[in-house]
């Protein structure tokens, strides 16, 4: 039975874009993650509580799934906007927590170093959460500030290796919240772990407070080494990455033991790298985007939206690209995710749509 996603992006003017996924069948994974989904959107509480008795709300009459997206859609070109963002985000946090964080003065400041440092402090964070709540000292607004630093650490982070591949390195990654609703990674899940990551295609979210492999080596973060504070995925929930980066020819798994040659005999002694599931190099693929006329309604050339594109391939076609275009001209207005639909052949199976929760009289504007 054929699955397709629908998901509709919000444009800066008003607009909504709509972009559908092919998902793939007979895949471990996949068949769970869309159980998960579905569930979330499911408005009785009792019904996930019973399956995932770990979730926890403040008020469960009051109780809904809420989607949360962060759009990685900004590059350098905007740097300004970011390091002003990240400030508003580390002065709200300095005003509770019990340290100051470095707040920037220049865009010079914004590198490596100082983003795995402040990455390291969310991390820190997140293992004194009770302490601060006996302390007092947490917040909600203190909660979301760093979840919001951590969102703007990766938004940075990405926006810099962008500029340097001279693609924009462009996603988003949503998810249903309060947390508490995932499923654990199995051995035969591993078929299923995309290393060559492609432009358009949809994937599991990391779903896990920390730093993985994939993340340490093209920040050559030795210090989450030396802690022995890797955290590989071991989960997965319905946190979901719409991946429009670049196309890879070389998969991580190479490009990964291309940068483990180069550490000191300390480092490589505590990389796992004879074991593929503890290093869990890439992302669990879900689904591939559709060429429909979203796309074509840009550039009607169906066979161009199939060429590769990005630095693995600018020697064979150049750097120019039909899907380096689309994401600097229309993935970079989108503002938020706003609705999904989940069917089954032609039977819509699962609906959730944030205009609609806010304002049912939208219906009949909505298709």
């Amino acid at each position: 039975m054929a699955k397709i996603l629908r998901a509709d992006f919000k444009t800066r003017d008003g607009e909504r874009k709509r972009l559908l996924y092919y998902i793939h069948p007979n895949n471990t994974v996949v068949d769970r993650w869309w159980e998960l989904m579905k569930l979330s959107m499911n408005k009785d509480y009792k019904d996930i509580k019973a399956k995932y008795p770990e979730i926890k709300v403040v008020k469960e009459d009051d109780y809904k799934m809420e989607l949360k997206t962060r759009l990685t859609n900004v590059g350098l070109n905007n740097v300004t906007f970011l390091m002003e963002s990240i400030n508003g985000v580390l002065t709200g946090i300095n005003g509770v927590y019990d340290k100051d964080l470095p707040v920037f003065t220049d865009t010079n400041e914004l590198d490596n170093e100082i983003l795995n440092y402040l990455h390291e402090e969310f991390e820190v964070y997140g293992d004194r959460m009770q302490e601060l709540k006996d302390k007092k000292i947490w917040t909600f607004d203190l909660h979301e500030n760093f979840l919001a630093l951590n969102e703007f650490i990766h938004m940075i982070e990405t926006a810099m290796h962008g500029e340097e591949n001279n693609f924009p390195n462009f996603s988003a990654l949503s998810d249903f919240l309060p947390a508490g609703v995932f499923e654990p990674l199995i051995d035969d899940d591993m078929h299923f772990l995309g290393d060559t990551l492609s432009w358009g295609a949809l994937y599991t979210g990391y779903n896990t407070l920390g730093k993985d492999w994939l993340s340490i080596a093209p920040e050559n973060d030795f210090e989450v080494i030396e802690r022995d504070e890797v955290r590989p995925q071991e989960r997965f929930s319905t946190e979901t990455w719409f991946n429009f980066g670049p196309d890879m020819q070389d998969s991580l798994r190479e490009s990964f033991y291309t940068w483990y040659k180069t550490l000191t005999p300390e480092l490589q002694a505590k990389v796992p790298i004879g074991d593929l599931k503890a290093l869990s190099l890439g992302r669990y693929k879900l689904g591939r985007i559709i060429i429909d006329e979203t796309f074509l309604e840009y550039h009607p050339v169906l066979k161009d939206w199939y060429l590769p594109a990005g630095p693995s391939y600018n020697h064979v076609i150049g750097p120019d690209s039909v899907k380096k275009d689309w994401n600097n001209e229309v993935f970079s207005t989108f503002t938020d995710l706003v609705g999904i639909r989940m069917y089954e052949a032609d039977l819509l199976v699962g609906f959730y749509d944030k205009e609609l929760e806010l304002d049912p009289n939208l219906a009949e504007h909505i298709i």
